[in-house]
């Protein structure tokens, strides 16, 4: 609802408190604008009212929207993640093709541009300009983006198109959020474990992290947990290459290619 609101507003050449039209505060009509608020459905009604927008119109975008289930949205955020993590778009199209048939879902378009401009190493192009701007603006509007799961995911995956300024300020506020993962979901606890191992990466390559330490105090401090392994060793890898230990990057390397994780070593070693 949120995205369809902003869509008719800056359609319309308007302010959100112009938007907002006397109906609602500047401030609720932001939240739920960000999708961090609900809206009752007679304040929509009046907001869509005092701007001539074709209620009934409107309302038909939501429900065909509404078609991207959750389900639907987890298989292919889960598509996406494997496409990541293979460093494979040979689907890519296939998957653009899906995406259109919900409309413009504003998170799964965003990362599916990131993913084609991760796994292409094209940080200079015009798309990976649009991510990193569309990127800092989400992140940005909202006061607490770490406590937002969909924020979280786009964080992950954009580190490495973020310039050195944004990518330590969103990282210290981070890190500190998150000194404490006692009781947290698996999969929230998982989303954290890839932002620090693509910082590490991102540092490996262009070597200005300022949080390196965090990320991989943090990557220590992850459960004894089967499925937290892989990211365990990813920081052990970083560390070896930070002391010039080259006998323990082999070992940690062919140990990975081993187990079918030689391109993941590789992209991790030598990140866009």
């Amino acid at each position: 609802m949120g995205e369809l609101l902003k869509n008719a507003r800056l359609s319309l050449g308007l302010s959100q408190k112009e938007m907002a039209a006397e109906v609602m505060s500047v401030t609720q009509y932001s939240r739920i604008e960000n999708d961090q608020q609900r809206i009752r459905f007679d304040d929509l009604v009046k907001i869509l009212h005092a701007h001539q927008i074709d209620i009934v119109s409107f309302i038909n975008q939501f429900l065909l929207r509404r078609k991207l289930t959750d389900c639907n949205h987890d298989y292919y955020l889960q598509k996406i993640e494997s496409m990541y993590w293979e460093r494979d778009l040979s689907s890519i199209d296939e998957l653009l093709d899906k995406l259109k048939q919900f409309g413009q879902h504003g998170l799964l378009n965003l990362l599916t541009k990131l993913l084609i401009v991760n796994v292409k190493d094209s940080l200079d192009c015009p798309m990976a300009q649009q991510c990193r701007q569309e990127l800092c603006q989400r992140l940005l509007a909202v006061d607490k983006w770490t406590d937002n799961n969909n924020l979280l995911i786009l964080f992950a995956y954009g580190v490495f198109i973020l310039d050195s300024k944004h990518l330590d300020y969103f990282a210290k506020q981070l890190f500190e959020r998150y000194q404490r993962i006692d009781g947290m979901p698996i999969k929230k606890v998982e989303i954290l474990a890839i932002i620090a191992v693509n910082y590490l990466a991102n540092d490996l390559h262009k070597g200005r992290g300022s949080h390196s330490g965090e990320a991989v105090d943090f990557l220590y401090s992850l459960p004894a947990h089967p499925h937290f392994l892989l990211y365990k060793l990813l920081a052990k890898y970083y560390k070896a290459v930070a002391l010039e230990n080259v006998e323990q990057q082999k070992k940690i390397s062919r140990m990975l290619a081993e187990f079918g994780y030689r391109d993941l070593i590789v992209a991790f070693s030598t990140a866009p």
